[in-house]
């Protein structure tokens, strides 16, 4: 029962399927010049100094196999971390050579076959080196240089290529006419290999690759097809990403992006890698196959490609991965075709892949349906094996199936139960649906297809029933195929092309609610206002999955899963327990608002094997903590294996008004003993206030927005009787222009006034960036803004020219953010809308964050080459695995500020310009990362303050 319960995790979201299938051929990789044959400068035993740490422990290798052999996703651990700390800056023994000068090192870790060496760097300050490596074992083979460009710009470190032999030599090269009196660099870590990724057989298991293996020159030889596909599977080496130093073996596949732009781009498994940091530290392995079958070693092409990947896209629900390689692969590769149409029962497949590390290798099949490893549902591809099977180290490589004369992708290994040894009944296999997957990667593989834009994107309508259109703007014969996720929102309209859908909302008498049309995959959101207070909790159904929610369990399995049977509502529900020995934590973090009364409410069953009725073995406590502690402030409730339902049954109504005013963490926490299983299922969670102020006062720091206008918008950042206010729109000639209402004061009501002023400063890349001063701000006009509960009017004049707007804050998620205003500490926060800047020191530019789910919508306001205004967003930043928030940053046009009416923008008016990662140290301090048209700049920022109190979000 307990692994059932670690295989429950999450159910898959299936993404929206579009009316017809792209694909795609093969092709040839273009033919690259040949490499130059490296060395180093300095003859060898000229090393300075030698580091050989202890040998490893064998337990920790032993235990490594033990759970390479023992899991059911198939990627493998191949290497153990150990760090070094071996500093290159102490008595650097330079030595003369042509062109500057070098210096070697070298360090070791008894009985590894191979070595990785992680290097950290100063990126700035390695501008004028080269770093090259070797293996003590094959120290003729030195890589190509490594220099400061090849250093990601959103870190500090590097790994070396695959080194054979228990060593590394490490030689740094300075060009010049004397000596650096420093050095930019150390060893912090190093990744010991106890299985060569070359080497044949590679016991990363208890055992190697099974018998039943075939390999894949056995078939090939006289299969052109086959051969040919061949040439586009690589085997992986690759870091997790967090710095622990451990190497794991996958597949993945070389895909051809149509256009005939032979773009690297790779196709693998989300379970291998899911992080840009992980991406970073990826070395392919090409054409790693024996030179005759059954016998013979490897053959003479084979090569290692090192310099990592940039991670374009990973869901680990669906398993896909899609990486653009930073090496070139290597001539006579080949870049395979894919079909995005939906496999059929029955489909012949093919299989081609690197299991325990062993020679390529080729598995037979067929399809046995659409399944899910970890519940219901039908997003992954099963495979039923019929000659071999996949096995660990296979996980990412391609499922394929005969187009013509070619095979094309059709999806990647994720796990499963298949081995040689395996009973006919489990030698089947889960593979990732590449037509499912597409959609969300089809930008890079066939930009030229289909596209579709709405006007408007989302609305909110009143708790009466209403209808509406939405103007659809798409390609010629691109069909619509709309769909609802909640019955209360439907439409009957079908269409293709450019044109008008209809909608119908039905009246709601209970809680505000969320719900979206999919129109050729674009999402319309709807959010429809309640009868009976607003929903303090967002995602309270669990209909977005985890978004929103923060979940922890003994031994890492997710809370929340697809699962239809056990939901109250919709698909999906919150599971804990159902294990032994063990906690699992499910919390969201609110804030509850001042005056009247709040109370929380939940539907919940509890099944359990136990057959007392007085003792408790297994409980659930639900509580209050603190946001920055997380100290429990008070239990609510609490259910045991006594409170046995079969079906679903409503919480009382648990009363939280004595933290008014207050943001604090609802947190559902289930303990479980060593026998008999009792699992909570949770869902449909609300809390609501009635006779309150919604806040610790009425905070109304939010992106505001005319959703019949998209393209432009009002920022606000709500700080005791001040507003700061900054809107984004167009100037005359349709180009970027931002305004800015630093100092709003508070009049009669909920209404703020003051001047309106346009800044100039220093370009966003300059270093140092100066401060702007009185000559770089111009008053331009006045500005009024009147808020009622989620509504506003704008009233502006710029230039002698005056404008008014009714506005709303703008929705993406499944609720905008709940702002009370507080003067406590804010560092425990996890939600971070607000005004964000560097600091007095770089006065003049800022960014306003919105926040909702798991998703920030980013404004930034900043200053071009010739020091003018310009703006750029970041409309889609959503959450990492590593934690940070990663999305492509545009720019955009659209008509004049006081156009009338106002076009909504369109495709044609958005430009990609780069992309932004925020990483946040705490609720106040972040890190920015962006790029703009290839320059990227890194800045410390923190919130804004101008007065004692200050928006809190939740």
């Amino acid at each position: 029962m307990t692994l059932i319960r670690r295989l429950a995790l999450v159910g898959f979201f299936l993404l929206p399927a579009f009316a017809h299938a792209d694909s795609n051929h093969s092709a040839p990789v273009p033919v690259a010049k040949a490499a130059a044959v490296e060395s180093f400068k300095l003859a060898p035993g000229a090393a300075h100094g030698a580091l050989r740490l202890e040998p490893i422990n064998p337990a920790l290798i032993e235990e490594v196999k033990a759970g390479n052999a023992g899991t059911f996703e198939k990627r493998l651990q191949i290497g153990i971390g150990r760090p070094v700390e071996m500093s290159l800056d102490r008595k650097i023994p330079w030595v003369a050579v042509p062109g500057g000068y070098a210096a070697q090192w070298e360090v070791s870790s008894p009985g590894a076959l191979a070595l990785r060496v992680m290097i950290a760097a100063d990126r700035e300050a390695a501008q004028p080196m080269q770093i090259r490596f070797a293996g003590t074992s094959r120290r003729d083979l030195v890589s190509a240089p490594i220099e400061a460009s090849d250093i990601p710009a959103d870190g500090t470190t590097h790994w070396s290529p695959v080194l054979e032999g228990e060593g590394a030599v490490i030689e740094v090269f300075a060009a010049g006419d004397a000596p650096p009196a420093s050095l930019p660099f150390s060893i912090h870590q190093v990744s010991h290999f106890f299985v060569a990724p070359w080497a044949a057989e590679a016991e990363s298991l208890a055992k190697a690759s099974g018998a039943c293996q075939i390999d894949l020159i056995c078939r090939s030889a006289t299969n052109a097809a086959l051969a040919q596909v061949g040439r586009a599977v690589a085997r992986m080496t690759f870091g997790d990403g967090t710095g622990s130093g451990a190497s794991y073996l996958c597949t993945g596949t070389l895909l051809n992006p149509t256009g005939g732009v032979a773009t690297p781009y790779f196709y693998g498994a989300a379970h291998c890698i899911s992080t840009q940091a992980a991406a970073n530290t990826l070395t392919t392995h090409w054409f790693y196959e024996r030179t005759s079958c059954g016998s013979g070693g490897v053959g003479p092409n084979y090569v290692q490609v090192a310099g990592g990947a940039t991670l374009l896209y990973a869901n680990t629900t669906s398993d896909g991965l899609l990486l653009q390689l930073r090496g070139t692969p290597p001539a006579g590769a080949i870049l395979a075709g894919w079909d995005s149409a939906t496999l059929t029962n029955g489909t012949p497949f093919t299989a081609v892949h690197h299991p325990a590390g062993d020679f390529k290798k080729v598995s037979f099949g067929a399809m046995d349906g659409f399944g899910n490893p970890r519940g219901t549902g039908t997003n992954y591809v099963i495979s039923r094996w019929s000659e071999s099977v996949v096995e660990g180290g296979s996980s990412g490589s391609g499922i394929f199936t005969l187009a013509g004369s070619e095979y094309v992708l059709r999806g990647g290994l994720q796990g499963g139960p298949s081995s040689c040894t395996a009973a006919t009944s489990n030698r089947y296999d889960y593979y990732s649906r590449f037509d499912q997957v597409f959609p969300a990667i089809r930008q890079y593989l066939n930009p030229s297809a289909c596209s579709y834009s709405l006007s408007p994107n989302s609305i909110t309508v009143g708790a009466n029933a209403a209808s509406g259109t939405v103007a659809v703007t798409s390609t010629a014969g691109c069909a619509w195929n709309p769909t609802s996720n909640q019955s209360w929102l439907t439409t009957s309209s079908t269409g293709s092309g450019s044109g008008t859908l209809s909608y119908s909302v039905a009246a709601n008498t209970g809680a505000t609610r969320t719900a979206t049309l999919s129109i050729g995959g674009v999402p319309f959101d709807v959010t429809q206002q309640g009868t009976s207070g607003t929903n303090l909790v967002a995602n309270a159904g669990f209909e977005t999955g985890s978004a929103s929610w923060s979940q922890s369990a003994t031994g890492g399995a997710p809370l929340i899963f697809e699962l239809p049977s056990q939901a109250r509502t919709g698909a999906w529900v919150a599971f804990l327990g159902g294990y032994n020995s063990g906690t699992d934590t499910l919390s969201q973090q609110v804030t509850v608002p001042s005056g009247g009364t709040t109370t929380l409410q939940f539907w919940y069953v509890i099944a359990t094997e136990e057959t007392t009725s007085t003792t408790v073995y297994d409980r659930m406590i639900v509580s209050v903590n603190n946001a920055t502690t997380g100290a429990r402030l008070a239990t609510l409730a609490t259910y045991s294996n006594l409170n046995r339902a079969t079906t679903y049954a409503q919480s009382a109504a648990l009363d939280l008004s004595a933290f008014a005013g207050q943001t604090v963490v609802l947190v559902f926490e289930a303990t479980m003993d060593s026998s008999n299983l009792t699992a909570f299922f949770i869902d449909d969670i609300t809390l609501t206030s009635t006779g309150g102020s919604g806040g610790g006062s009425t905070n109304y720091t939010a992106m505001w927005w005319n959703a019949a206008e998209s393209g432009w918008g009002i920022n606000v950042s709500h700080q005791g009787n001040t507003v700061f206010a900054t809107m984004f729109t167009y100037d005359s000639a349709g180009n970027p222009l931002w305004l800015t209402m630093s100092d709003g004061q508070k009049g009669s009501g909920e209404t703020f006034t003051g001047r309106l002023y346009r800044t100039t400063g220093s370009a966003f890349n300059a270093n140092p960036f100066t401060p702007i001063g009185a000559g770089n701000i111009t008053d331009v006009g006045s500005m009024t803004i009147t808020f009622s509960g989620e509504t506003a009017t704008l009233s502006y004049t710029f230039n002698g020219t005056t404008v008014n707007k009714t506005l709303t804050k703008y929705l993406f998620g499944s609720r905008v953010a709940n702002c009370v205003s507080t003067s406590g500490d804010r560092t425990g926060l996890t939600n971070y809308q607000d005004l964000w800047w560097f600091g007095p020191g770089e006065s003049g530019w800022g960014l306003n964050i919105t926040h909702q789910d798991t998703k920030l919508f980013v404004t930034m306001f900043n200053y071009n080459a010739a020091g003018q205004g310009v703006w750029w967003i970041m409309s889609d930043g959503p959450r990492q695995g590593d934690g940070s928030y990663l999305g492509l940053l545009y720019q955009t046009t659209g008509p004049a500020f006081n156009a009338n009416p106002f076009t909504p923008i369109g495709a044609g008016n958005i430009t990609q310009v780069g992309t932004m990662r925020l990483t946040f140290q705490n609720g106040t301090q972040a890190t920015l990362v962006y790029t703009v048209n290839g320059v990227t700049v890194t800045k410390q920022i923190t919130r804004y303050i101008l007065t004692t109190s200050f928006p809190s979000c939740s």
